[in-house]
């Protein structure tokens, strides 16, 4: 990593090998006020937008109060540009992305409660428009949000513990049912178990491994006894670099990769009831961590 006279990032460069061994670079470049002005990518791991294109490189301007107001960028061979208007509040109310050689808009709209709180976001693209309503709990934390797109709805229930963090969700749509609970350490999410009910019933149960707070890789195991393991590093502004299959774990192989984490798996099993009445059955295993080191809980 390089710094500029600022000590803002200037120049980052990635390796990181596996199956396959991946190389990119990134630079940035800053204004007057120190806001992050451009950044450009190099290399063989591509930047996707929400909207799934790659970016080459992005370009930011900002109004009087330091609100971005456009960002330009490239995607392939076609630029794309994004503008951003605010309400009286100063909320991001509208986002109109276009792409050059093309006729594809994309325009996502934003509604707030007297609180700030998002209650609507509406995105319109390649004439379909999907919408999202939220509602809030007492403690400003989403209870609910529905999703419909082509007539089809899907909720989202959202249960917290006294602590405000989320430990349950329920989703229900009309072909999908799915629960998922999770379990933080501290303050960190560190176990997420999920169970399919609809449209057959599986089961999978995600360990995330942390490094000073930050999820370096997960471990997912599956209720046919498939054991995966994850890379998922983050870049210097929290962003995701890397995200993938490392490598499917079965049986007595033995796979090391680039944060020196040792996996061992045999006969893969975790079965009990966790705390909040969600029963699982997964197979039978000898789970060894080498480094990154997570216990399991005892939910039997």
């Amino acid at each position: 990593m390089q710094y500029n006279r600022h000590l803002q990032l200037s120049d980052v460069s990635y390796t990181f090998s596996a199956t396959n061994t991946h190389k990119w670079s990134e630079t940035y470049e800053y204004n007057s006020r120190g806001s992050l002005w451009k950044w450009r990518r190099a290399g063989n791991v591509v930047y996707r937008n929400e909207y799934d294109q790659i970016q080459n490189y992005q370009r930011f301007e900002y109004d009087s109060l330091n609100n971005i107001y456009r960002i330009r960028g490239e995607s392939g061979r076609e630029e794309t540009e994004s503008l951003y208007t605010y309400n009286t509040a100063f909320r991001l109310e509208k986002i109109l992305t276009t792409q050059s050689g093309s006729l594809t808009r994309t325009q996502v709209d934003l509604a707030y409660d007297t609180e700030g709180n998002i209650i609507s976001n509406t995105c319109t693209r390649f004439n379909t428009t999907t919408q999202k309503k939220f509602l809030y709990g007492a403690a400003n934390n989403i209870t609910k949000l529905t999703t419909t797109e082509q007539g089809k709805t899907q909720t989202h229930s959202y249960f917290y513990n006294a602590a405000g963090k989320k430990i349950w969700t329920s989703i229900q749509g009309a072909d999908t049912r799915k629960n998922i609970a999770t379990i933080h350490a501290g303050h960190c999410l560190q176990i997420e178990q999920e169970e399919l009910v609809l449209p057959a019933s599986q089961q999978s149960f995600r360990i995330n491994h942390q490094v000073n707070g930050e999820i370096a890789c997960t471990t997912e195991a599956h209720a046919n006894g498939l054991v995966e393991v994850r890379p998922c590093f983050n870049g210097p502004y929290r962003t995701p670099i890397v995200e993938g299959h490392i490598k499917a774990i079965l049986h007595d192989q033995v796979y090391n990769y680039r944060v020196d984490t040792e996996y061992s798996c045999y006969d893969f099993r975790i079965r009990g009831q966790n705390p909040y009445g969600m029963t699982f059955d997964l197979g039978s295993s000898f789970y060894h961590p080498n480094v990154l080191l997570t216990q399991l809980p005892d939910f039997s």
